[in-house]
């Protein structure tokens, strides 16, 4: 067991930054949707302040010239709610960024004033230059290295089975180079860890703010509203979403699209023919949650049948949840059975299936739908919240990684 007369200090080496942070370096509206993994890490940090621990970030903050208007941003300090945050100046020129970023993230974890042999420090080797430069600097250091693996490199969802490219090449690499794992859906240590290092698994967290967020059937929409919050893009099953849903035709009822993506145009075109698909645009995050909660059913239409959703949870899951709003989704290989009883399970991934399951639900009574949601809600904030999320990780930590004593 750990030593707890020694404080350790926990780290995290990720492209996350503060919600202010994000919205000043990203400068329009559009910029400000695709934050899925801002937002899951900025929860995770979270949940070690809840617990009473101190945890300090390394950032590549996640934005580029065109995001930020800028071909350089300045490195800078930053306190959010206890989190403390390094942002390490970033020069959006090809090639020198990711050096540039190796060699900041490789100096400050050098450095005894920025990280104790003692303090364990997470990664996301998503971020491959500044996950290579940690980890480099602390096996020179021997100071443990945990990789929080949120996605697999090969297994992403653009991939198409086409060859690795040099990134996600060097994001395996980081992958293979750490000390331990946390891993979003147990089947990523089948694939990943064949040396059998200390890993858990964690499939994510919701923020115990959504407690405050009301949700009320006089608050909700006069219309039945389908809502999906995302990336638009057809390979996360909005195709069959759309064509269910107006093979449905389920009387007052309409389809809200929030976010970005590839399939936005279609979409858009299809709204110019039918008023019930409403392309609702890009809004930050606060907004959509909001809408979120007018909503009758959220729907999470990815095909579940893919080889990447064995190997990811996705947090819009544990987000639509914790809204109090019912949630449909697809049987996701990677969503664990608890969850099951807490949402409306799609069968069959096809338009008829669609059709058939919007229209078994939408013909629930409100009250019923309303208690179902609330019944998630409640469940995901008592058992998926961050502090009780990352106190297994702690836990974790201290098995595998025990504080040394003195002399050791």
């Amino acid at each position: 067991m750990a030593d707890k007369s020694r404080k350790r200090v926990y780290h995290l080496t990720s492209a996350v930054c503060s919600e202010s942070e994000y919205n000043k370096i990203n400068i329009k509206d559009e910029y400000k949707t695709s934050q899925a993994g801002t937002k899951y890490f900025r929860v995770f940090t979270s949940g070690f302040v809840k617990n009473g621990e101190e945890i300090k970030v390394f950032s590549k903050r996640p934005t580029n010239k065109v995001r930020s208007g800028k071909r350089f941003l300045p490195a800078k300090n930053e306190n959010d709610g206890g989190v403390q945050y390094h942002y390490s100046r970033k020069l959006h020129f090809p090639v020198l960024n990711d050096l540039y970023s190796y060699l900041s993230a490789f100096f400050w974890y050098l450095s005894s004033k920025n990280c104790s042999k003692n303090d364990v420090v997470f990664l996301d080797p998503l971020n491959v230059s500044i996950s290579l430069g940690t980890i480099a600097a602390c096996k020179i250091r021997k100071i443990p290295t945990i990789a929080y693996i949120t996605d697999v490199p090969g297994c992403y969802c653009f991939s198409g089975g086409k060859k690795m490219s040099r990134t996600m090449r060097a994001s395996q690499k980081a992958n293979q180079s750490v000390d331990g794992y946390i891993n979003i859906t147990p089947q990523i240590d089948e694939l990943l860890n064949k040396q059998g290092k200390p890993s858990i698994a964690v499939e994510g967290f919701v923020s115990e703010v959504m407690a405050d967020k009301e949700n009320t059937l006089s608050g909700k929409y006069g219309k039945k509203v389908v809502m999906y919050t995302g990336a638009i893009e057809k390979i996360y099953g909005l195709d069959m979403l759309v064509e269910g849903f107006l093979k449905a035709d389920v009387r007052d009822s309409e389809l809200h699209f929030y976010g970005a993506g590839k399939y936005v145009e279609e979409i858009i075109e299809i709204a110019k023919h039918d008023e019930r698909i409403k392309y609702m645009g890009c809004k930050d995050n606060a907004y959509v949650v909001n809408e979120q909660l007018k909503a009758t059913l959220l729907v999470n239409p990815r095909y579940s049948n893919e080889e990447y959703t064995k190997y990811s949870f996705p947090s819009k899951n544990l987000e639509y949840a914790a809204s109090g709003t019912p949630t449909l989704t697809t049987n996701l290989p990677g969503m664990p059975k608890e969850y099951k009883d807490y949402v409306f399970i799609l069968e069959d991934e096809s338009i008829d299936g669609m059709a058939e399951k919007l229209k078994e639900i939408l013909s629930m009574p409100r009250e019923e739908l309303h208690s179902f949601g609330a019944a998630a809600k409640k469940w995901v904030l008592e058992n998926k919240n961050s502090k009780a999320q990352i106190k297994k990780i702690i836990e974790f930590t201290d098995t595998y990684f025990p504080i040394k004593k003195k002399g050791k």
